[in-house]
């Protein structure tokens, strides 16, 4: 198949992203290939809004576009319950139920040492020293992973000591199964059935 040094860095660059493999990436170059100045300006335009505009909230550490996110700004949510998640499209997928009106943290992943990602490079320092400045309650709603439940394990280590009481998510999160591809009805009840950990 014949194709250009530009177009092949640019399938090259799709396969960067998470599954997308090399056919994925070509159907996506040669459809914006398409029509390639109306689509690839306005995909050029939105990366580089997101690039200039988005960054972390300074409190709880998900995508935001000011220095708080909306949710941490909101003067009608609880700000003595903490939910915990690894992304911030876990957020989001807890948020859709409206199942919790407190604030979250995000800890930006999951420990995997064999992928390099310990304790320094999540929030967890940040989420003990919100934790010391008195929510009372941090629930822990993490997926269902070796991962995860490590993690867990970790920041309860890490919590015990500190006034505050910690819950997890009601099991009944399928074993191995990830917050993002929960059904709304699932994750709502998960939420009001959390436990003490």
């Amino acid at each position: 198949m014949f194709s250009s040094n530009s177009i092949d860095g640019l399938i090259r660059a799709f396969m960067t992203l998470p599954g997308i493999g090399r056919r994925s990436a070509e159907r996506i170059v040669y459809h914006l290939m398409a029509d390639p100045h109306s689509r690839i300006t306005a995909l050029t335009e939105a990366l580089t809004k997101v690039d200039s505009r988005v960054r972390r909230c300074a409190q709880c550490n998900t995508l935001a576009e000011e220095e708080l996110c909306p949710i941490c700004s909101d003067p009608r949510r609880d700000p003595g319950k903490v939910c915990v998640v690894a992304e911030p499209r876990d957020l989001e997928a807890i948020e859709a139920t409206g199942a919790f009106r407190g604030l979250y943290h995000v800890l930006g992943g999951l420990l995997s040492p064999l992928d390099g990602v310990g304790p320094r490079e999540l929030t967890c320092d940040r989420l003990v020293e919100r934790a010391k400045a008195g929510p009372g309650e941090v629930v822990l709603a993490l997926s269902a992973t070796v991962e995860a439940e490590a993690t867990a394990s970790y920041l309860m280590d890490l919590l015990k000591p500190l006034p505050v009481r910690i819950t997890r998510l009601a099991r009944g999160i399928p074993a191995g199964g990830s917050l993002e591809f929960l059904d709304p009805r699932t994750l709502t009840q998960a939420v009001a059935g959390r436990v003490e950990a």
